[in-house]
């Protein structure tokens, strides 16, 4: 027991904690500067280069769909290459992406730009997150998850307003430039000095694999669930793929147009720059809220929690012209947000098991992403054919309705681990 990971027992500082910080800082500064100061930027780029709002979110589906292709991929990468290389790689190319950005002159250089964000969001954020707080947490494994997703709610309260400020002062060019360079100097002392894949790469065991069950916490434990072969043939599985794909259009058709959205429905001008810092500050409570009900209560309670969230958000969303409205949608929206990507990674132990995690999560991540590039199209369809944003908050609130019914199908569809195996977060991963 002398490489015993769990702080209870040896009263010292677990370097997975580490882990987590890195991880929450990733998702602060990588995949905040990406997607959630991604409104605003539409309105100064548009004017600046006299091209369509709806043009220009195309970007916001690029980015996604290079991410999709990117996720199953690094997916299977992630067991083969350091994780450290795959990183640090992956904020290189971010910086490269936002510095295009910066000196675009039409929309080929930015949807160029896209593509290589959304190969750095895949193999910087997306994948190594999920994977390293998998391998590195037996115990509080979805409060850790939550804190780390947590991170882009952080970045999204930090940045915003920097972003706001910047755009004021200098311009949307210098905004997207300053942005690249804290993206490296944030992230780089993390991933090349340290991220290690596996705890026993520090000689460690994961947080809390000796105190799982006492007496059997020496012995070497089955990975539990199905295989990645086994789990493809499962239609509760693909049913689960199309959910996933669903929700990550409700939340990201909201997000990639929040500003214009909440401009042209006649929100107070204050509240709309209050609401961006705010569902920074929602999105932290609610990941860390509902990782630690995922913890606590279970699959089915999480679930609940996030979708109701995301559903009852709408209501307040026909009528924001007053600030509590306005405050009480940005609420909900920051507390149900976490189902666009705290789902797809936390949901796979609990229904399929952790046995070929990284193979399994490549796919849900990569209909998250499918999800998300799709929300920006839904959107233009859906605003350029009734003039306004109405038709999308009313489609938003109905398939939010349905995605809550079809989670629940899944988990009453899923039949319970077997006694005989370990739960899901007891486990080697990968």
């Amino acid at each position: 027991m002398g490489n015993t990971t769990n702080l209870k027992n040896e009263g010292k500082f677990f370097y997975g904690w580490w882990i987590v910080i890195g991880c929450t800082v990733i998702m602060a500064v990588l995949f905040a500067a990406i997607i959630n100061t991604f409104s605003l930027y539409v309105l100064p780029v548009t004017t600046g280069l006299n091209i369509d709002r709806s043009e220009f979110t195309y970007l916001y589906s690029i980015m996604t769909f290079a991410s999709m292709i990117g996720n199953p991929i690094f997916g299977m990468l992630v067991k083969k290459m350091k994780i450290r290389v795959m990183v640090t790689g992956s904020v290189l190319l971010a910086f490269l992406g936002e510095l295009m950005l910066s000196q675009a002159n039409g929309l080929g250089m930015i949807y160029l730009a896209g593509v290589i964000l959304g190969i750095a969001l895949s193999g910087g954020a997306t994948i190594p997150v999920s994977v390293l707080i998998t391998n590195w947490f037996e115990e509080k494994r979805g409060l850790c998850m939550g804190i780390a997703m947590a991170g882009s709610g952080v970045g999204g309260m930090i940045l915003a307003p920097i972003v706001t400020w910047l755009l004021a002062a200098y311009g949307w060019r210098t905004a997207y430039l300053i942005v690249g360079i804290i993206i490296l100097v944030c992230i780089v002392p993390f991933s090349a000095f340290v991220f290690r894949l596996h705890p026993e790469e520090k000689g460690l065991k994961p947080y809390g694999s000796d105190s799982i069950e006492g007496s059997r916490s020496e012995e070497k434990k089955p990975v539990s669930g199905l295989s990645y072969a086994e789990t493809l043939k499962k239609p509760r599985f693909w049913l689960l793929c199309i959910t996933i794909v669903l929700v990550a259009i409700v939340i990201n058709a909201i997000v990639v147009n929040l500003v214009p959205l909440l401009t042209d429905m006649g929100a107070p001008g204050k509240a709309i720059t209050a609401s961006v810092s705010l569902a920074g500050m929602f999105i932290i409570i609610g990941k860390i809220v509902s990782g630690r009900v995922f913890d606590k209560l279970g699959i089915t309670a999480g679930i609940i929690l996030l979708m109701a969230c995301t559903t009852v958000q709408f209501l307040f969303l026909y009528r924001p012209t007053s600030s509590m409205f306005c405050m009480l949608f940005i609420g909900f929206h920051g507390l149900g947000a976490p189902a666009a990507n705290l789902l797809p990674a936390i949901v796979i132990g609990p229904l399929f098991g952790d046995r070929d995690y990284a193979a399994k999560y490549g796919i849900t991540s990569l209909c998250a992403a499918l999800g998300a590039a799709l929300s920006s199209f839904v959107a233009g369809v859906l605003y350029n054919s009734s003039h306004g944003y109405v038709s999308l908050i009313t489609f938003s609130l109905v398939l939010s309705v349905i995605c809550f019914a079809l989670f629940m199908m899944i988990i009453k569809t899923s039949p319970q681990m077997e006694a005989e195996e370990e739960p899901s977060a007891q486990s080697e991963v990968i």
